[in-house]
């Protein structure tokens, strides 16, 4: 049981960054769960698995800004097409020494 931080540490850091934070995370969550439902008869077991629980939903809670299917799509604004050159159009040759 002392190695529950450590495990749900390492579940976090091997996030693919394509992944959504509560759909990875879950199973683990899940798994925590019936643990704590089969070790209910002792109270500092059950302590334990629920800070687990409760530092994983809150790691969670903070990523989910950075889901990238949930940002806006990006929209460029509305440009000017240059059909023609300036009339006062360098040369590229203008700066080479003879």
């Amino acid at each position: 049981m002392p190695n529950l931080g450590t495990i749900r540490r390492n579940w976090q850091s091997n996030r693919n960054s394509d992944q959504r934070a509560d759909e990875y995370l879950q199973p683990l969550l899940d798994s925590l769960s019936s643990l704590k439902e089969r070790v209910a008869d002792d109270a500092t077991l059950v302590v334990l698995i629920e800070r687990e629980i409760a530092l994983g939903r809150d790691w969670i809670a903070e990523r989910l800004d950075d889901d990238p299917r949930e940002r806006p799509e990006r929209k460029f604004g509305d440009v000017d097409v240059m059909t023609e050159p300036p009339l006062t159009a360098r040369s590229i040759f203008d700066d080479v020494d003879e």
